[in-house]
């Protein structure tokens, strides 16, 4: 059962964040649900999630699944007007060696 977090939507956001920056794949892993959760209450969480999926994919050796959820995050970000988040996840799916 992931952990319960009752932060505020942006919160949520800066904990995925975080565990990416650490490259904490069991923090991703247990996290993400309850980032899930909380999609509805602000719309640049769903495509930080699908990004931080595709780091979880990384770090799981899973380069074709990591290039999906990247390419997802950045068609989000696309259709939300954050130039910079999709600017950065390309970055991340350049990055990609199949």
């Amino acid at each position: 059962m992931p952990p319960e977090y009752g932060g505020a939507p942006f919160e949520v956001r800066v904990m995925l964040e975080a565990r990416v920056a650490l490259r904490d794949a069991d923090g991703l892993r247990n996290f993400l649900p309850t980032a899930r959760r909380a999609e509805r209450a602000l719309a640049i969480l769903p495509p930080a999630c699908d990004r931080a999926e595709g780091h979880l994919a990384l770090l799981s050796d899973a380069p074709d699944q990591a290039a999906e959820r990247f390419q997802r995050a950045i068609a989000a970000y696309e259709q939300l007007g954050a130039s910079f988040e999709a600017a950065r996840t390309k970055e991340l799916l350049a990055g990609i060696r199949v």
